[in-house]
């Protein structure tokens, strides 16, 4: 009876660590009118089939449109992908609206396209919003590295001393 109970709870785990990850992907619809920006949903959407990718995606979504963990657990059981998720936070952020309320707008059976032109936002300003944020993780980041590295020591560059080493050469 232990080991039943033990098995089932067991699966139980299993499926919703597997369903968890799974949430998020499904087939992507969105045509931005940006072959770069769509080639970023869809890898977006790729991404999010794993736990270990979704949680990236979260948190992406997190620092950098400021999109709450309950805003994203609310449009995801709404239907919306975290790619898609992705996008509206991107219009949203190219606007300055809530991404609830154009999630309000597309859920009234707006597309994509026509949500984007309504809101006054090309698809290509939505791409370089995203390579602008992009280069700035970048720039953060090595900024971060170069902090954390120790200075390299100088050497004297006598005989005898450093990395020259102490053989007979003229230095030549």
């Amino acid at each position: 009876m232990k080991k039943l109970i033990l098995l089932s709870v067991s699966i139980a785990l299993v499926l919703s660590a597997v369903s968890y990850g799974v949430d998020f992907k499904a087939n992507l619809s969105i045509k931005t009118g940006d072959a770069s920006l769509d080639l970023h949903l869809r890898n977006v959407n790729a991404k999010a089939s794993t736990t270990a990718g979704a949680d990236e995606i979260r948190n992406d979504l997190r620092t950098n449109f400021s999109v709450t963990d309950r805003e994203i657990l609310f449009l995801s059981r709404k239907g919306y992908t975290l790619a898609e998720i992705n996008y509206l936070a991107l219009l949203a952020k190219q606007t300055g609206k809530n991404v609830n309320d154009i999630a309000a707008l597309h859920s009234q059976g707006v597309g994509w396209g026509i949500l984007a032109k309504r809101l006054g936002v090309h698809p290509r300003d939505l791409n370089k919003l995203r390579v602008q944020q992009k280069k700035q993780e970048k720039a953060i980041v090595k900024e971060r590295i170069k902090e954390n590295t120790p200075e390299t020591p100088k050497y004297k560059m006598e005989r005898g001393f450093g990395p020259a080493g102490g053989g007979r050469g003229k230095g030549k």
